[in-house]
């Protein structure tokens, strides 16, 4: 999480979402610790409260296998993802093909780009 924090510099936001409130507290006190003011912790399992398209990039590493109604998080990630966004997932105990088809399904996003594990999805 802070190399990523690292590439968007001081001008940008980083968004860390996670239902684990443990995991939240650890992003939070990484934060405070690295006097990180650009960095906010949101814990849910779906809704962000974000505002609609705000988010250039979103990554869903290793999660998608994790996630109780996928659906739900991929209408939510559509509505904070910018038109032009990119959404790029990668998840270990999922195949490729399931990791497409569970990410494009609904129709609301279409694969940009395949790589080697990591799939970069853009919003329809």
């Amino acid at each position: 999480m802070i190399p990523v924090i690292e590439l968007i510099g001081e001008c940008g936001m980083l968004y860390a979402v996670d239902s684990n409130i443990f995991a939240i507290k650890r992003v939070q006190n990484i934060a405070l610790k690295k006097q990180l003011k650009n960095l906010v912790a949101i814990h849910s399992d779906c809704e962000t409260g974000l505002k609609d398209d705000i988010i250039d990039v979103i990554l869903l590493y290793d999660v998608l296998h994790l996630l109780n109604f996928p659906e739900k998080v991929l209408d939510e990630l559509h509505r904070i993802l910018k038109r032009d966004g990119i959404l790029s997932v990668t998840d270990h105990h999922m195949k490729e093909e399931k990791i497409v088809s569970r990410i494009t399904g609904n129709g609301l996003f279409r694969l940009e780009k395949s790589g080697r594990i990591t799939y970069s999805f853009k919003k329809l």
